[in-house]
């Protein structure tokens, strides 16, 4: 296998049900409690999400290596922000997500967060394990005993 079986790509994944959340946002807005804290708790969201997909990105590069899970990896990537996470592209879009709606005091998209993280986890995640662990076997399943999927 040239690459992981993603069926439906990362971007449509989150992008679909923010969209749809700040289009109900917009239509039949929700009051969040605490609207106060909401941008305080986003930027405690925000700013750590563009650190970890800044610093993702950057290692990405330096490995030669592509960050679109539809084509093949050249290395099995290690080291920046996958020292403690598997995936930090995920866990940076899902806290910029989730930073952006509490910001917004945007409810509805916040109520399908959980369905977008089960939706990376099955139709994403599970398969780029499974095709990293047959491209790099051993080296794979080391990495992955020793380093969380999320934090």
């Amino acid at each position: 296998m040239n690459h992981p079986r993603i069926l439906i790509s990362p971007p449509l994944i989150i992008g679909i049900p923010f969209v749809t959340g700040m289009t109900l946002h917009w239509l039949v807005p929700l009051r969040m409690p605490l609207h106060g804290f909401g941008l305080a708790l986003g930027g405690l969201c925000t700013f750590p999400a563009a650190a970890i997909l800044i610093a993702a990105r950057r290692t990405f590069r330096q490995a030669n290596t592509s960050m679109l899970p539809a084509r093949r990896n050249r290395a099995l990537i290690t080291g920046g922000p996958f020292r403690f996470t598997r995936n930090p592209l995920y866990l940076g879009l899902v806290l910029l997500y989730a930073g952006v709606c509490l910001a917004a005091a945007a409810v509805w998209p916040l109520l399908f967060l959980p369905v977008v993280v089960a939706l990376l986890h099955w139709i994403v995640i599970l398969p780029e394990e499974k095709y990293l662990e047959d491209r790099f076997g051993d080296d794979y399943r080391a990495y992955k005993a020793r380093v969380r999927r999320w934090v």
